[in-house]
């Protein structure tokens, strides 16, 4: 185990490396309201949300994410984890603990569950979620003086289907596709874009301990780059 947590930090100097100009820009953190949506890489403890919250101490992080989360699918047959019949519900918890503000950034890190084998041959359905959970959130801050800034993000790969519990097989072929799909949904929209997909694909196993979720280290890493991202495009 200690082997494998050195060669992970090896690693994971390589992919801040890559990252080079997110880390550079990341020494300052802001005083930014910022939230989250996500899934359980976002839900964990040691999730990308409270990793950022971390790096940004000056930054109000409010984290609306639930393992099982998808765009728009009942996941599990569960309500509860179809974020667009609960965004509402989100964004209003959110303006609550926010005590009456609305957040500056959005940062959506949905999915890696829209794109397990029970949802094969729904790419299409999947983007028309995702087009539909942010026309929601546009909606509900229409009536205010100010829009908070939409990141859409990327799912992290997957490792190969030899490693993967059946759900999730094929599913890194699937997340690849949709990467295109957030590419352009945030060119036509001028919204922010994080591609965790590319920078992580080569060394994704040394990232994580089951193919599909990040370990705290990679975590942190991940948080990094978020906040090298936002401090350079806000």
């Amino acid at each position: 185990m200690n082997d494998k947590k050195n060669d992970v930090m090896t690693k994971s100097k390589n992919v801040l490396t890559m990252f080079v100009l997110a880390v550079l820009l990341s020494t300052t953190s802001y005083g930014q309201k910022i939230l989250c949506i996500g899934d359980s890489n976002a839900a964990r403890a040691h999730g990308w949300p409270s990793s950022l919250q971390e790096v940004m101490p000056d930054a109000i992080v409010v984290n609306k994410s639930i393992s099982g989360n998808t765009i728009g699918f009942d996941n599990l047959g569960r309500e509860s984890l179809n974020t667009l019949k609960n965004i509402n519900r989100y964004l209003i918890e959110t303006t609550g603990e926010l005590a009456g503000s609305i957040p500056d950034i959005v940062i959506i890190g949905l999915g890696t569950n829209d794109c397990k084998a029970v949802y094969v041959g729904k790419h299409d359905l999947v983007v028309k979620n995702m087009n539909s959970l942010i026309d929601s959130i546009q909606d509900y801050y229409a009536t205010g003086d100010n829009q908070p800034n939409i990141v859409l993000m990327t799912p992290p790969p997957m490792t190969s289907d030899s490693l993967l519990i059946t759900k999730y097989k094929g599913g890194n072929g699937r997340i690849e596709k949709l990467v295109t799909s957030y590419r352009n949904i945030a060119s036509e929209h001028s919204f922010g874009y994080i591609d965790l997909y590319d920078p992580l694909k080569e060394i994704f196993p040394y990232m994580t301990d089951d193919g599909v979720h990040l370990i705290p280290e990679a975590q942190i890493i991940v948080a990094r780059y978020i906040k090298g991202y936002l401090n350079r495009k806000y």
